[in-house]
């Protein structure tokens, strides 16, 4: 009977765990679906305007809209979410974006992304020699 009542319990904690991870990752992909769908968007248009695709935002815009392209990405990104934050953490960062802040950040994120990117890659070509030399210099070619 003893036996019996640990099995009980044992399923009791795991079931529970489970409904929390599931509450967790629901929590995560809401999360996802505020931030990502734009700034995706604001991510890959100027790395196709590199290759002189000089197609309008509103077409990023809709890619990403349709085809399960996002629940491909969401099920790439919540398992990573899910290790690095718990869920207190993603209640805060569902919270901030409800903000004026927050919105202001998720506004703002994609065309800031989008004029940093060409100047970051170009910081990182001046530093990539750079480090190489240290590198080099510490033994490791």
């Amino acid at each position: 009977m003893r036996k019996f009542g640990i099995c009980l319990l044992l399923l009791f904690i795991v079931f529970t765990q489970s409904l929390v991870a599931q509450s967790k990752q629901q929590d995560i992909r809401k999360l996802m679906e505020i931030i990502t769908p734009n700034s995706m968007a604001d991510i890959m248009q100027p790395i196709f305007q590199q290759y002189g695709i000089n197609a309008p935002r509103s077409l990023y815009v809709a890619f990403f809209g349709k085809n399960n392209i996002m629940s491909e990405y969401y099920n790439i990104v919540i398992p990573l979410y899910d290790k690095y934050f718990t869920q207190n953490d993603i209640n805060e960062m569902l919270k901030f974006y409800q903000t004026p802040t927050g919105k202001k950040m998720l506004e703002t994120q994609g065309p800031m992304m989008s004029e940093a990117m060409p100047l970051i890659a170009a910081w990182s070509q001046r530093i990539t020699p750079l480090l190489m030399e240290e590198l080099s210099k510490a033994g490791y070619n």
